[in-house]
């Protein structure tokens, strides 16, 4: 089943981000729990998120205006940990389309293992998503 979140799911999204933090490029930072009670707290008070929890995972999504066209409204995605695939996708995708959002934004972090990034790419294709750039980066310290 899947619902929305609330502050008693926190130590449980807690958990999930744990695990989602070790499979990506930023493994190599601390991990800091009462930073992510703080930010996923936030998101839960913000009405401009929406986090939904399964068993299998969670996903965040926000919703902004196009800074160059305020009549515009994109979806992103904030985080997305999920073992078992779309059904959270969907989950999500419907509420942004009840905030008038016109498209949502994924961007895969997850190490470059070409097993996971290309189960990634297919369900995001099963989902309709494609692919609209590559992200890059860069330590700079």
């Amino acid at each position: 089943m899947i619902r929305r979140a609330t502050q008693s799911d926190i130590p449980k999204l807690i958990e999930l981000a744990k695990r989602f933090h070790l499979k990506t490029h930023y493994a190599h930072i601390d991990f800091i729990e009462d930073h992510a009670r703080y930010q996923i707290e936030a998101w839960l008070l913000d009405p401009s998120v929406a986090v939904f929890m399964s068993d299998s995972g969670a996903i965040g999504v926000s919703y902004s205006r196009l800074f160059f066209n305020r009549l515009h409204i994109i979806g992103s995605e904030l985080f997305f940990y999920n073992e078992k695939g779309a059904p959270l996708m969907e989950s999500a995708v419907k509420w942004l389309n009840a905030q008038s959002a016109e498209e949502i934004n994924f961007i895969f972090q997850g190490k470059l293992n070409p097993r996971r990034r290309d189960a990634a790419i297919k369900l995001f294709e099963r989902q309709g998503l494609t692919v609209c750039g590559i992200a890059f980066s860069k330590p700079i310290t």
